[in-house]
């Protein structure tokens, strides 16, 4: 996967053309980030996130910072249910309409990293439209995005 700074203009792969989205969570070894302890409720609110696969990939990401290399792809449980995550990209939309765009794995690095994304992403994923809800998917829709299911 691609190391982006966080809130650089998104551009990555075949969704690249999808604009004023900006990055967040793409994270590589040799690049410093913030850690903090993250909220259940965040944890929450972003697992349901990633139970959208978005600009989905044909290759899996297995997660720079562990040390087993077998996590390609990762098949992650909470709560008893199972996501398939490393594939896809997850949006966080802010209530203002402003986009984030941050790979699937950004819940496996906050969770087990402690990756603390920045303030204003976390403001947009605790206000802004939220999976399932009719207003997060036109927001897809009007962003021309689509969208597969994670759950295993």
């Amino acid at each position: 996967m691609a190391y982006f700074r966080d809130f650089s203009p998104y551009q990555y792969g075949h969704c690249d053309a999808v604009p004023g989205a900006q990055n967040v969570g793409w994270l590589a070894l040799g690049h410093a980030f913030e850690t903090g302890q993250a909220l259940e409720g965040d944890l929450d609110l972003l697992w349901a996130h990633c139970k959208l696969a978005i600009c989905a990939t044909r290759g899996l990401h297995s997660c720079e910072f562990c040390s087993d290399l077998s996590s390609a792809g990762f098949r992650v449980t909470r709560n008893g249910e199972t996501l398939k995550l490393g594939y896809s990209e997850i949006r966080v939309i802010g209530p203002s309409g402003q986009s984030y765009a941050a790979p699937s794995m950004i819940y496996h690095y906050i969770s087990q990293h402690r990756y603390k994304p920045p303030d204003v992403f976390l403001a947009a994923l605790r206000t802004g439209p939220r999976p399932p809800s009719d207003a997060y998917f036109e927001a897809l829709r009007t962003r021309g995005l689509e969208w597969a299911s994670t759950i295993c």
